[in-house]
């Protein structure tokens, strides 16, 4: 099942084609399997982030917003492929998103039974530029947040909880 909108429930996953996203969609979709629900696959792409090269010589900004699209759109597919290959029986929302990751993750967050991202994106650069979508989604997520390590860096069996010192946390 292919659907572009996130069902009420649904595990939502980051996917940037990074390998720590590749194994958060991993770990998700086995999770997804084992709960019963669907597994939705977002991929967020600000469109202005080709805005930022408007005054580039020779920039055409709608060639970088549609390999934008383009690229977001292939990530999407390539993760859907994993989930079917690991979990055929999981259904697959695939949702491609006009906004910053870190937006569009929380606006799906609002109804997702869970959010699962990988802890390293594009790197400690971007990062520096763009800001890290892990942490602004574990901290401002109305659901829980699963954070998958790169591998080799499992604490404790892969699985570290954290709490902020609420009575809800």
């Amino acid at each position: 099942m292919e659907k572009s909108e996130v069902p009420t429930g649904a595990g939502v996953v980051g996917v940037d084609g990074s390998p720590a996203s590749d194994r958060a969609v991993v770990w998700a979709a086995r999770q997804d399997a084992l709960e019963g629900r669907p597994v939705a696959l977002v991929h967020g792409a600000s469109p202005t982030v080709a805005t930022t090269w408007m005054g580039a010589p020779a920039f055409n900004p709608a060639t970088l917003l549609q390999a934008l699209e383009d690229s977001g759109r292939a990530q999407l597919e390539a993760a859907g492929a994993v989930v079917h290959e690991r979990e055929p029986g999981v259904a697959v929302y695939r949702v491609f998103d006009h906004r910053d990751p870190r937006d569009a993750l929380l606006a799906h967050a609002a109804s997702a039974s869970m959010v699962v991202v990988g802890s390293r994106g594009r790197g400690p650069m971007a990062s520096l530029i763009l800001g890290s979508v892990s942490l602004a989604v574990s901290q401002h997520a109305p659901c829980p947040v699963v954070v998958v390590r790169p591998k080799g860096e499992e604490a404790h069996g892969g699985i570290v909880v954290g709490a902020d010192g609420t009575v809800r946390s």
